[in-house]
């Protein structure tokens, strides 16, 4: 829950300020086309930079995270490129405002960063449902199993001790406690929650 409600703030802050970051970019590229005079786009770049310094420091905050834990442990992932790109563009861009140079990219910022949130939320709740699955068919497993010794006697055991090369026994209609393989007997099992197939 926890997760989500984090992923939620993230991506209404990434959108938010990624719109206002638009619509700045729109006013730059429309003041090159009609000869813009030089303090109004200094005043929109500022803006600019301004509305995605969240985007910066909270929005993308994931990735930079990600990215410093891949690097940490040698397993470097998507999150390195992705926080050398955001650091690289948001860098160019402030001096650049700063100079009064060539180009900003705070809209490329903003929007990378929302469609990056989009992905990463799509993922996260993908993956809580199928973690929702899994413990919804742990759920369904029996507290006990029937063992058989190897001298033929049953004993009722607790799942969790289940040992392999275990011996169970299996009555019609039970549900099966473990992965296993049929020694004796014949059955037809009932697999719908695993597969989704009757």
């Amino acid at each position: 829950r926890e997760d989500y409600r984090s992923a939620i703030k993230r991506l209404v802050v990434a959108g938010i300020f990624g719109m206002q970051a638009m619509m700045l970019a729109a006013g730059l590229y429309a003041g090159e086309f009609h000869g813009m005079q030089t303090s109004p786009i200094t005043l929109l770049r500022v803006a600019s930079l301004v509305t995605v310094l969240p985007i910066m420091f909270y929005a993308a905050v994931p990735f930079f995270k990600g990215a410093l834990r891949g690097l940490r442990f040698g397993k470097p992932g998507m999150d390195v490129p992705v926080s050398l790109a955001l650091t690289l563009a948001f860098t160019a861009s402030a001096i650049n405002t700063l100079t009064h140079a060539d180009a900003v990219y705070f809209d490329s910022i903003a929007m990378f960063v929302g469609l990056l949130c989009v992905s990463r939320f799509l993922e996260m709740r993908a993956r809580h449902s199928a973690d929702d699955q899994g413990e919804a068919i742990a759920a369904l497993l029996p507290a006990s199993a029937v063992r058989i010794s190897a001298e033929g006697q049953s004993q009722t055991i607790a799942r969790d001790h289940v040992q392999q090369d275990d011996l169970l026994a299996v009555e019609p209609g039970d549900i099966i406690a473990a992965d296993g393989v049929v020694t004796h007997g014949a059955a037809g099992l009932d697999e719908r929650l695993i597969t989704g197939e009757s």
